[in-house]
């Protein structure tokens, strides 16, 4: 990972909505200007999509970015290879996640 890079992650596989994509601009130019004025923001080379794996159904986002939280924090390189291919989290993962 690098200085001043944003990782999206989205359990339900999507891209974030123009919306977020210009406060998280906004954001990070204004950061960056604060901590360093010679250096430019540039959203398009500086956003990071990032393949996690996608929750099953539709309810259960919070477990997911829980899982998400904990094994980047074990394991930073899954952000730069998305999760090691990792499509979906068991069911048997997330339980585990709600017992914890």
């Amino acid at each position: 990972m690098k200085k001043n890079e944003v990782f999206y992650l989205d359990p339900l596989g999507k891209a974030p909505a123009t919306d977020l994509e210009r406060l998280l601009n906004i954001g990070m130019q204004m950061f960056t200007t604060t901590v360093d004025q010679r250096q430019k923001w540039a959203y398009s080379t500086m956003v990071k999509y990032v393949k996690a794996p996608l929750q099953p159904g539709g309810t259960k986002c919070g477990y997911c970015l829980m899982h998400f939280t904990k094994e980047l924090m074990l394991d930073s390189t899954l952000m730069t290879n998305n999760f090691y291919d990792k499509h979906m989290y068991s069911q048997k993962e997330l339980d585990d996640i709600r017992v914890e």
